[in-house]
C-alpha cells in the first residue's frame, strides 16, 4: 500500500474465463472510500480521463487514462515520488532498470481466486485485494423507548470497548 487509506470488504462481482467460457464469481474485495474519493478528485481536476465501458462479460466497468495534464503534473513530481508511481504500474523496478513503457506495464487477469498482476516480461503476482482483515467493533444497543418493549435496559459494552482497541475478532 502506497497510501494510508482505510480498506473495507465489499462484495463484488468479476468474471473470468475456463476454457473460454465466461464464469460469473462474487467475492470480497478490499476498497477504499478514500481512495474512490481520491481517483474522482483527479478525474474532476483533470488529470484522469474515464471512459464507461461494458467487459466482455457484460458487467459495467470504468477504464482510467492519464491525461496529458496528468502526464504533466508526474514531469513535475520529484524523482522518488516519479519512481512510486511508476513502481505502482510497473513491474518490480530497480534503479538501474529503466522501464519499457509496454512490455512492464502491469496487467490484471481475473482468475477463480482472484486476481493475477502480470507483466509481458513475466513479472507475476497475486493481488492482495481479496485478503479482508477482521474489523474488530464493539457496540451497544440503541432503540427509542417507543420502540422498546417492557422496561429491561439495553446492554451495555462500554466495559469492552478495549476489545476492538486491542484489534480482537470474535
Amino acid at each position: 500500500k502506497k497510501v494510508d487509506f482505510d480498506y473495507a470488504p465489499i462484495s463484488r462481482m468479476y468474471a473470468y474465463s475456463v476454457d473460454g467460457k465466461v464464469v460469473f464469481n462474487r467475492l470480497y474485495m478490499n476498497i477504499s472510500q478514500e481512495g474512490t474519493a481520491a481517483i474522482q478528485d483527479l478525474v474532476s481536476l483533470g488529470f484522469l480521463n474515464t471512459i464507461k465501458l461494458l467487459s466482455e462479460d457484460e458487467l459495467p466497468t470504468t477504464a482510467y487514462q492519464v491525461s496529458y495534464k496528468g502526464s504533466e503534473l508526474l514531469l513535475s513530481l520529484p524523482t522518488l515520488i516519479r519512481l512510486e508511481v511508476e513502481e505502482f504500474v510497473m513491474g518490480q523496478l530497480t534503479f538501474k532498470h529503466k522501464p519499457h513503457p509496454k512490455n512492464d506495464l502491469k496487467y490484471v487477469l481475473p482468475d477463480e481466486y482472484g486476481f493475477l498482476i502480470v507483466t509481458i516480461n513475466g513479472y507475476e503476482e497475486r493481488s492482495s485485494v481479496t485478503e479482508t482483515e477482521g474489523v474488530s467493533y464493539v457496540t451497544s444497543p440503541f432503540l427509542p423507548r417507543f420502540q422498546r418493549v417492557g422496561e429491561e435496559p439495553l446492554t451495555d459494552n462500554a466495559s469492552r470497548a478495549w476489545e476492538a482497541a486491542d484489534g480482537l475478532v470474535q
